[in-house]
């Protein structure tokens, strides 16, 4: 089936790109050298989406990137001897902030305890923290910087965040600043794209049987090409032995893996009529495609909090109705998908 962009696809793509890039020159209050840590060194195309989306925001607002790094790569003689004074720090977004994914909130939060004499800013996360201890804790760590700018992806992660005492801007995902992508025809009629980590949701899972067997994740395929072993070079630069030898090529490596993952991840869901996903990235990626697709939920609810705030009036995105089956709510995805031609 032949892709084609509906217009008010088109134009809500412009206007969510647009609406990231003012809340980020806001944020950054006419600075033009920054940091950006927490590189997605890691086969989830989605933060690869973000952290492109979050390049081409920056290069449009003409602020320059002096200093990239992952938590194991980080030094602070290297950001502070390449940033200028008093520059910020940029957090990369996604749906990492809170107690599930401990290594890059570790680092975050040690960012922000070190990190008084620069303004921080934490680009749109989803938040979900099931301690309250925990999230107390991270929330006084931001109340204490002199500087600290939360950046959010929906209202429930703003709410939370203003119950600890701190204020937080909603703002669009990165990946809209991408624009709407091309993509090749399909060649089947749907294709499954379901999580198969601890954010999976089992209530779909009546409405799923019999598919699973179909289904994918971007994060267990294994990535084909050399950016498979432009990841284990990472991993060699990140040992403080190796470093040295292997740093003047990460520069790179940061620049082509993240766009080799896209690629990747463009040609997996490319091949449907009809995306099916409880991946986020995967429901934007194909809202860029002009892909219909049928978006579930993970276990907190990140897509449906999501859908609500940025793409309840797309004409690409089908969430199953109650007591509806799936080849149902596919059929209505492709009709919709077929009226565009």
């Amino acid at each position: 089936m032949p892709r084609h962009h509906d217009s008010r696809n088109l134009e809500s793509i412009g206007a969510l790109a647009e609406q990231y890039r003012s809340v980020l020159r806001s944020a950054l209050d006419g600075a033009r050298d920054v940091a950006l840590l927490d590189f997605p060194n890691y086969a989830n195309v989605g933060d690869s989406l973000i952290w492109l989306g979050q390049l081409s925001a920056l290069q449009t607002l003409g602020v320059r990137i002096r200093y990239i790094a992952t938590a194991e790569s980080f030094s602070w003689r290297e950001l502070n001897r390449r940033l200028p004074q008093h520059a910020p720090i940029l957090f990369s977004g996604g749906g990492n902030l809170g107690d599930q994914y401990s290594r890059i909130q570790d680092f975050r939060t040690r960012v922000l305890r070190e990190s008084s004499q620069r303004p921080f800013v934490q680009l749109p996360q989803s938040i979900h923290f099931r301690s309250e201890f925990e999230a107390a804790g991270f929330f006084e760590t931001v109340r204490r910087h002199s500087a600290a700018t939360l950046l959010v992806r929906d209202q429930e992660s703003a709410t939370l965040a203003t119950s600890f005492g701190v204020q937080a801007l909603l703002c669009p995902d990165a990946a809209f600043c991408l624009g709407p992508i091309p993509a090749p025809d399909a060649v089947q009629p749907q294709v499954f794209l379901l999580r198969t980590d601890e954010e999976t949701a089992s209530r779909f899972d009546s409405l799923l049987a019999g598919h699973h067997g179909n289904a994918v994740d971007w994060i267990r395929v294994p990535h084909p090409g050399v950016h498979s072993y432009l990841c284990d070079l990472t991993f060699v630069a990140e040992s403080r032995r190796m470093f040295p030898l292997v740093a003047p090529f990460l520069g790179l490596i940061y620049s082509s893996l993240p766009r080799a993952r896209y690629a990747f991840g463009k040609q997996l869901l490319a091949r449907g009529e009809v995306l099916v996903t409880d991946r986020l990235h995967g429901h934007i990626l194909a809202t860029l495609m002009g892909m219909p697709n049928v978006l579930l939920d993970n276990n907190y609810g990140k897509l449906a909090r999501f859908h609500r705030d940025w793409t309840s009036n797309s004409p690409y995105a089908f969430v199953p109705r109650e007591e509806e089956t799936l080849e149902a709510v596919c059929a209505r995805a492709k009709k919709a998908g077929e009226a565009r031609q």
